[in-house]
């Protein structure tokens, strides 16, 4: 979103900035293990640029802060498996779903303001 591409890379998110082509100077470490999907918050509401939800082989799942640069929430609803994808509702920003390996979806809700995490 706004010239800023979100690639995981062994257990780390890269952010790029595609208007200079090149990485930005930092990575969001968090996950154990590789990070197998990404993506920014959806919605109409300008304070969702700024965050980004990471799903990875850890069974963790990581909400970041990409003006703080850091972790602001972390979510272990899936227990010994692989998270395989995650992805927010374009209806409501607050919702995410993720998905493991063995086809569990699991729905969960922030329920605190981001302006507050």
């Amino acid at each position: 979103k706004d010239g800023i591409l979100a690639l995981g890379c062994k257990s780390s998110v890269f952010l790029m900035d595609t208007t200079k082509k090149r990485l930005l100077g930092w990575t969001l470490d968090g996950h154990t293990d590789r990070v197998c999907s990404l993506q920014f918050l959806q919605g109409s509401d300008a304070l969702n640029k700024r965050f980004i939800v990471s799903a990875g082989a850890d069974n963790l799942i990581i909400l970041w802060d990409i003006l703080l640069k850091k972790a602001v929430a972390r979510h272990h609803v899936h227990v010994d498996t692989v998270v395989k994808s995650v992805s927010t509702s374009p209806v409501d920003w607050r919702v995410i779903v993720s998905m493991e390996r063995g086809g569990k979806i699991c729905i969960w809700r922030i329920e605190n303001s981001l302006e507050d995490l």
